[in-house]
């Protein structure tokens, strides 16, 4: 009989004990469950949206001339997207760069002051990461590029001075985009790429990259 006293008695003890920690873990998995649903809705938000607008600057490490060092060049970017779910869109890119050549001594005494660069590209954007602070997305743009490359040249033909001659050349440019979003339609990115073109003959394979502020806006 005393026994199953204690018994009864032990087993009341422990539902006391249990019945508590037991309501905690139920409560902290609500909250769980509603911090995650909160953030697919931010996610959901984020990424349904259709249309993205980005404006920054950029850089391009750039050879001017076929025999010329490699220069710095900086410039302005602009971009806009559509997108189509929220992976795929398709993108257009604008760039202008600008920079000053060193260029050797030569028999007409000129040393162009600057150059410039305008390219003007489309193609379709990929996002392979997408959460809710970050996303990483890979795109391959294709169009044409501009140099101008007589500026300062006293009307001669820049290729006196070891420039690529003026012209507008095909210009391809795969890289990647790296956002961080600070709500739904607010983002930074910062956008690692190659620009290959074809100045003079010659292949150029331009490292750089652009950065900007990210505005989105419509839904899908």
């Amino acid at each position: 009989m005393k026994r199953s006293l204690c018994l009864i008695f032990l087993a009341g003890f422990a539902s006391l004990l249990i019945a508590p920690a037991h309501a905690q873990t139920n409560a902290s998995q609500r909250r769980r469950a509603n911090r995650e649903r909160r953030t697919q809705a931010i996610i959901n938000d984020t990424y349904t949206k259709k249309f993205e607008v980005t404006v920054g600057g950029s850089y391009l490490r750039f050879r001017p001339g076929p025999f010329l060092r490699h220069m710095n060049e900086i410039g302005w970017q602009v971009s806009g997207t559509r997108y189509f779910n929220p992976r795929l869109g398709l993108t257009a890119d604008f760039h202008g760069y600008y920079g000053t050549p060193k260029v050797f001594p030569n028999p007409i005494n000129t040393f162009p002051s600057g150059i410039r660069e305008y390219v003007y590209q489309g193609g379709p954007t990929y996002r392979v990461y997408a959460k809710q602070k970050l996303a990483v997305s890979g795109r391959v743009l294709a169009g044409a590029s501009t140099g101008v490359f007589d500026l300062r040249t006293n009307h001669f033909d820049p290729t006196l001075v070891g420039l690529y001659p003026v012209a507008t050349v095909f210009a391809i440019t795969p890289g990647i985009t790296v956002d961080y979003n600070f709500d739904p339609q607010l983002a930074v990115r910062i956008a690692p790429e190659m620009l290959i073109t074809r100045f003079g003959s010659q292949w150029q394979f331009n490292k750089g990259f652009s950065f900007g502020v990210v505005y989105r806006f419509g839904q899908q």
